[in-house]
């Protein structure tokens, strides 16, 4: 029969059933958003752990290269106080050499020039 009634309680039935789907839509729709923002805050805290990471393994870094250059000043302090005790004795070592070798080579020429005078 067509008169209606029994076309109209399937459509109730149908738009009951379009309902509770559309509402179960939403809920997953809901579920998904939870979901996002659930994963959105562990990747942001991770991204965190990773940066705090990076820059604890930059500055060991840092400290190794900041110890590394402390050692070389400190050599390079000493190497630069050996320089300028080896330039003092030099300096004083020197000039009593060339004091030493004009006296003698002074003493020499006059030597010769006796014993050239003699012959």
């Amino acid at each position: 029969m067509k008169d209606g009634v029994g076309t109209g309680l399937a459509g109730a039935k149908d738009y009951s059933a379009v309902v509770q789907w559309k509402l179960n839509q939403k809920r997953k729709l809901a579920a998904y958003e939870e979901n996002r923002a659930a994963l959105a805050d562990q990747c942001e805290f991770a991204g965190k752990l990773l940066r705090d990471r990076l820059e604890a393994r930059d500055q060991l870094a840092m400290q190794k290269q900041s110890h590394y250059a402390l050692q070389l000043t400190k050599s390079t302090v000493d190497d630069s106080a050996t320089v300028r005790v080896v330039t003092v004795i030099t300096l004083v070592y020197l000039s009593f050499t060339v004091v030493a070798v004009s006296r003698l080579r002074g003493y020499s020429c006059s030597l010769f020039q006796q014993l050239t005078r003699l012959a």
